[in-house]
Parts: structure tokens; C-alpha cells; sequence
């Protein structure tokens, strides 16, 4: 049962509070992020500036992935948990439904910041039955296509937002309602690299691309990088749906031959956890 208080159901309140919570959260990785260009400028916040700007940009996308729910979270985001690489589902782009086309194959949403374009993948809230959440679970869709929506209904309410049609990929959309978010993902890789001109380093990408310079002068493999899982009872483990917390380790080998290693660590929970 709905309950609508000047024209608006509980699910598009509680959508405003957590659109609220998304804009702060991405304004601070959007920060983070447009801090990448200095990671390798040592002048910037000293000697350690450049490996704490890398190892937080790497605890700021980490933190923001989940494992603990299995469907209803989308399935776990960690792909790959191994030594010196982690491969996991970034969060990207941020939208709200306003309603389902009665055919059940698009979506009318707002888009906050960066628009839906064809080929993003996502993921849809489902709220299958309003009043129980066991079957509540997040879907993963693809954008077959994308288009600017002009729609009086949608636009009186959130006339901050454009509001886009998605046509969604091979994927049942009953159950989505209005107020349910969706977010675009993609697939990134972290890792421990050997880059020509630098030697080893900290290396990110997407999907099939070159990595990309984030730390150079790291050690190599067995030091340089250590990432090491473990599940909610403190146990290690490689299962990228068992992982609940994270110690991340950044060795730094001297310029000078007598001086000591630089070494970095920080432990991180993921999200939901």
C-alpha cells in the first residue's frame, strides 16, 4: 500500500535522502579523482604526497564496493581478489526512475551529474512486492539506447534533473517503481605494473585498457603491492563474494641505497559491511 503526501509516495521521499547522500558522496570522489593528475608530483604535500594520493584514491572506489548479499546487492563487486591486483565494479553514473513504459522494456529516469549513454551497465532497484523487502534486489541491466525524455509529469516534480529514456537490454524491469535508483558501473583493475620508462608502479584500468601511471617506484612483485582479504569473521580469503574487509600494503624501494624502504598500509571495510 502507498501512502502520498503532497503528490509525493514514501519511495520518492526516501529517493530525495538518498539522492541527497549520492551528490556528497560523488562530489568527494569527483575530488579525489581530479587529484590523479599530481599523484606523481612530489612537491605537492612532500616526499609521501604522491603514495597517499594514490593509495586514497584506491580506498575511495574500494569503499563503495559490496560482496555481502549476493542478489540483492547486484552479486558481489570484487571479480578478482588476488595478491597484487583486485578487479572490482566501479560506481559511475547516478539516476532515479520515474516511471516503467508499459511495455516493460525502458525506463524514464533523472540522471544526476553524467547522463546514461548506450552501453552502460547498471544497476536497477527492484521492489518486487511494496510491502515486504526480502524480495527487494538490485538488477543488472545494459542501456540499448538513450534519448533526452520530455515528460510533464516527471519534470514538474524534479525539474532540477534531465530526465532520459533508457532502453534497457534482455532485462525484466516488473518491479521496478518510481524513486527506484539506478547507478552505471564498470569493471576496474588495480594492480602492480611494470611501466617502461619508470620500472614497477601502481597501475589502474578499464576493461581491455593499457594500464594507467598512478605511483611509480614501487617494489616489485612479493613487496611492492599486498592486498590481502578477509571475510566478516576476520578469516583471509580469495573469495571476492566473502570479502568484507581489506589491508592494503604500498612498498616504496629508497633512491638512496642505505636508506629505509617507504611503507604504506590501510585496512578498508566494504560497503555493507
Amino acid at each position: 500500500m502507498r501512502i502520498r503526501r503532497s503528490g509525493f509516495t514514501i519511495v520518492e521521499v526516501l529517493a530525495v535522502t538518498f539522492m541527497a547522500a549520492i551528490t556528497l558522496a560523488a562530489v568527494y570522489e569527483t575530488l579525489i579523482v581530479q587529484d590523479r593528475a599530481n599523484v606523481n608530483d612530489p612537491s605537492a604535500m612532500g616526499e609521501l604526497a604522491p603514495a597517499r594520493r594514490a593509495l586514497g584514491l584506491l580506498e575511495a572506489e574500494l569503499r563503495e564496493a559490496g560482496t555481502i548479499g549476493g542478489p540483492a546487492v547486484g552479486g558481489s563487486d570484487i571479480a578478482v581478489a588476488s595478491r597484487d591486483s583486485v578487479v572490482f565494479r566501479a560506481q559511475r553514473k547516478i539516476g532515479f526512475v520515474c516511471q516503467r513504459s508499459r511495455s516493460g522494456t525502458s525506463i524514464l529516469a533523472w540522471s544526476l551529474g553524467d547522463r546514461f549513454v548506450a552501453g552502460d551497465r547498471l544497476l536497477v532497484f527492484v521492489d518486487g512486492d511494496a510491502t515486504r523487502h526480502e524480495d527487494d534486489r538490485w538488477a543488472l541491466a545494459t542501456v540499448a539506447e538513450a534519448s533526452v525524455a520530455l515528460h510533464a509529469g516527471c519534470r514538474e516534480r524534479w525539474p532540477s534533473m534531465p530526465l532520459q529514456e533508457l532502453w534497457i537490454r534482455d532485462q525484466d524491469l516488473t518491479g521496478v517503481q518510481p524513486g527506484s535508483p539506478v547507478r552505471s558501473f564498470e569493471w576496474v583493475t588495480y594492480g602492480l605494473y611494470r611501466f617502461d620508462e619508470v620500472g614497477w608502479g601502481l597501475g589502474r584500468h578499464t576493461g581491455d585498457d593499457s594500464p594507467e601511471l598512478l605511483l611509480a617506484g614501487l617494489a616489485p612483485p612479493g613487496r611492492g603491492l599486498s592486498l590481502e582479504y578477509f571475510d566478516q569473521d576476520g578469516n583471509p580469503t580469495t573469495r571476492g563474494s566473502d570479502v568484507a574487509r581489506m589491508r592494503i600494503g604500498m612498498s616504496m624501494d629508497p633512491v638512496e641505497p642505505a636508506a629505509e624502504p617507504v611503507r604504506l598500509s590501510t585496512n578498508l571495510f566494504l560497503r555493507n559491511n
